[in-house]
Formats: C-alpha cells, structure tokens, sequence
C-alpha cells in the first residue's frame, strides 16, 4: 500500500526550466525561506482535523486514494485508483455508492487519476491514455471524450467558468494543462513541461514531468508542477500571468540513473497539490521522502498571498495530498496511515 501511494504522488515529478516556461510579459516572485508572517510572534495557520473515512476492512475500505471533490450537496466524490471505482459519500446519511468500474468499455475506468464536480454536479473521471468519462449527479453515463493524443496519467481534473482542465502529459507538443469548452471540444493546451528546454526521451519525460491545478474564483489556473518548486498562474485561456518560486532545502531533485540501456528514478521531494482559498490566498503541499524510510516521511504546507508571497510554512508528519477545499474553508486530503483516508480539516488563518 505505501508503495502504491507514493506512486500515486510523485507519478512524474517536473524539472522545469523557468526562461522556457513564461512569457516576459508574466511577473516572477521569487520568495525566500521564510515568510511574512515568520516576523510576527504567533501568526501562523492551523489545519484541524474534524472527519475521517477509510477503515481496514469495512465498506469505506480504500485501494488507493487518487482523487477527491464535493458536490453542492456536500457529498464526498473519492476516486479509488486502487479499486477503480468512484465512491459517493453523504457525511449526513454516511451512505456511501458507488458509480463505475474496472474496465475498457463505456463508463469503466482504466487506470484513473483525476476527479472533477461541475457547477450541475456532474462527475468528470480521467483515466490513462487520455480518456474522460461524465457521469450525471446519480451515476448514469451521459459522455466520454478524449484528450486529441492519448497522455500519460492525468494528475488533476478542475471546471470552472472558464471550461473543463485536465492535467496529464501529452509527450507530442510537451504541454500538461489541456482545455476543454462546455461541449467538451478540445480548445487548446498550455504549461511546457520542461522537455520543452531540455531534451530528453521519452521515458524520462513521461517518468518526470507533471503537476497538479486547482482554478480560482475569478476563472484563473494555477499549476504546481512536482518538481523543482514552481506554481504557475495562467488565464483561463492559458496565458502566463505569474510564476511563483521559494528559496528552499527540502526540494530535492529525483535521482535519476542509467544502467545498460535502463532508467530508474528515485523521489525524494515533489508537489502534491495546489488550492486556491477562498479568499484567493494559495495552499501548496510538498511531500518529502526520507531516504528509504516512508514511515517518516513529512509535508510542508505553505500558503501564500494572492500575489505570490510566502506568507507561513509549517512542517508536518506524514503523507498528506490535499486535492479540493470548499467555501467554508474546508480541506480535503488523501492521507496513508495505517490504511488509506480521506480527511477533512477545517483551515483557520490569523
């Protein structure tokens, strides 16, 4: 189980090159280790743990945890990677269903990665190889689409106004974000993987390259790509805006080896997920392996201003991806303790 979820975090870790990546017009902020709040005695942020769900053996017993979302009635949409199904969790009437299944054909999933919930509550569910499947709020089938090229896994699925975003690696134009309109057409993609500044094969791009998005109130995209420390704001048409960096000592590069003609590649750092606040500030995750020692591996949690400044980071145990927040400050995580969990913390800032 540990194996599968470090697998699921740093699937391909990003080593961008940062002149490739943004236009001259976008603004960079380079921020150091410390942040704003670090000056002022007892300014901090605080996650405080308010529901779980997972267990061993139970019916909330997870494979692997890929992805979370939360629909206007409150319900929890998990995307269980492990099992390949999606399960729907009420936390009013702790029912829990479930909506797909392993498999090729309409409605199956192959290998999903990603999870989205519409304004209609509509479940978007992207599984390898580029293809989308669309469920309504009850589980029936109404589309699938696909990405113009089959990827590699998708990382995160987020809808806004400004349409439908996926994030998953096309290694033939080396980008990462892919759009889609209301219909589902196609519209365009954007964020180079850093491929684009440093050629490579094919195997270590698709073993490198990726990020997660979340999209803001206002339509714009944010990417967080796995590796070196990089976020990205784009319009919701893909044009640069801002690049945010942090001087840091605990994002290291992946160990990357070649033998005989192979290639294999060790993690030890990378991003785990990007939030937007509802007040606009960002929460970005990084979770960092100890050498050969899971058992204590840590994540740093950052948050910054709307503007790209490190405002206060925090150091906490264990493996913690954070995949959507909602209007009552409420973060959603995949956690792997004993077992799989999906917990909510209720976010609370000075």
């Amino acid at each position: 189980m540990r194996r599968h979820f470090m697998i699921l975090a740093v699937i391909a870790l990003a080593a961008g090159r940062a002149g490739a990546l943004h236009a001259e017009s976008a603004a960079v902020v380079n921020n150091p280790d410390y942040g704003q709040w670090d000056d002022t005695p007892g300014k901090t942020f605080h996650l405080l743990e308010n529901l779980l769900l997972g267990s061993e053996d139970g019916e909330d017993a997870f494979g692997r945890i890929a992805g979370i979302a939360v629909d206007s009635r409150g319900r929890w949409i998990i995307l269980d990677g492990g099992f390949e199904v999606v399960r729907v969790y009420d936390p009013g009437s702790m029912e829990i269903t479930s909506v797909g299944r392993k498999g090729h054909g309409p409605g199956e999933f192959n290998q999903p990665g990603a999870i989205g919930v519409d304004a209609q509550d509509r479940v978007y569910v992207a599984s390898y190889g580029g293809r989308v499947a669309v469920f309504s709020p009850d589980g029936e089938l109404l589309d699938e689409f696909r990405h113009k090229l089959p990827g590699g896994v998708p990382t995160g699925l987020k809808i806004g106004e400004g349409g439908i975003y996926l994030a998953s690696l096309d290694m033939v134009d080396h980008k990462v974000v892919h759009r889609y309109d209301a219909g589902h057409r196609y519209l365009a993609s954007f964020s180079n993987s850093h491929a684009v500044a440093k050629p490579m094969d094919t195997t270590e791009e698709l073993a490198t390259c990726g990020g997660f998005i979340d999209v803001g109130p206002d339509g714009a995209v944010y990417f967080a790509q796995f590796t070196p420390y990089e976020i990205r704001k784009f319009t919701r048409d893909g044009r640069l805006l801002l690049t945010i960096q942090r001087k840091n000592e605990f994002m290291l590069s992946p160990r990357m080896e070649r033998d005989n003609g192979g290639f294999s590649i060790r993690w030890l750092a990378g991003s785990v997920g990007i939030l937007v606040l509802p007040d606009g500030k960002l929460m970005h995750l990084t979770m960092c392996f100890p050498d050969r020692d899971v058992d204590h591996t840590k994540t740093v949690v950052d948050i910054f201003d709307s503007d790209g400044h490190l405002l206060k980071s925090r150091t906490l145990e264990g493996r913690i991806a954070m995949h959507f927040v909602d209007d009552e400050w409420r973060a959603y995580a995949i956690e792997a303790r004993t077992y799989p969990l999906v917990v909510r913390y209720e976010i609370r800032l000075p």
